[in-house]
């Protein structure tokens, strides 16, 4: 999460990286409400931002979602960081993706 002119973004490790990630099928799952975001892979609460919390309110996206889908490249400035030694090119395969809006 970010937001334009944001040079300071933190990033967050999800695991120690065991997890065979390009050979298994993963289910990834991400919750956005007024106050807070939660990540999950596999069912399991892997992240979360609160608003007001984790970030100021004001910088809270409260404007409709926005979902882009792109292909990208991983970069890193940690030299212990797999995307350094990730062999490339990688695939990201979707089996199916379901959007759901409370209402």
């Amino acid at each position: 999460y970010g937001w334009p002119g944001n040079t300071t973004a933190a990033k967050r490790r999800l695991g120690d990286f065991q997890t065979r990630w390009a050979q298994d099928y993963h289910i990834y799952g991400w919750t956005w409400t007024r106050n807070i975001m939660i990540w999950y892979i596999d069912g399991v609460q892997v992240g979360t931002i609160e608003r007001g919390v984790d970030v100021f309110p004001w910088r809270w996206p409260d404007e409709d979602m926005a979902f882009i889908l792109q292909q990208a490249t991983m970069e890193s400035i940690e030299p212990d960081d797999p995307a350094m030694t990730t062999d490339f090119p990688n695939v990201l395969s979707i089996d199916y993706m379901a959007l759901y809006e409370k209402i």
